[in-house]
């Protein structure tokens, strides 16, 4: 636990080190909310859910399109507002962004799925 709590701290310093045109911040944004979801996965606090979902959200929207990067970005942000789905989540959005996150030119699963 103490180690969890380290990580989130270190996550944040690094995140705050970042401007927003960073290259990397999109990285630095899904660091922190994978160790937020852990956390979340051990305590249920809604806080480090909501959280998460916005640093995923986040993390996308600085993500250029038509990248692998984009796609596994779309993925992990329906994953947690499927998470978050009985107290945030609009079901449509979840299922737009499994299709963008699945059928996105980049995705290697594209021509199998369609």
């Amino acid at each position: 636990r103490e180690d969890l709590e380290r990580s989130i701290q270190l996550y944040t310093e690094v995140l705050e080190l970042h401007p927003a045109d960073h290259p990397r911040r999109n990285m630095s944004l899904i660091s922190l909310s994978n160790a937020l979801l852990t956390r979340y996965n051990c305590t249920c606090s809604q806080d480090d859910l909501e959280k998460a979902v916005q640093l995923r959200r986040d993390a996308r929207d600085l993500s250029p399109r038509n990248t692998l990067f984009h796609a596994k970005a779309s993925l992990h942000l329906a994953n947690s507002l499927w998470l978050a789905k009985d107290t945030t989540s609009n079901i449509d959005e979840i299922f737009q962004l499994l299709r963008e996150g699945l059928l996105d030119d980049i995705s290697p699963l594209k021509d199998s799925l369609r």
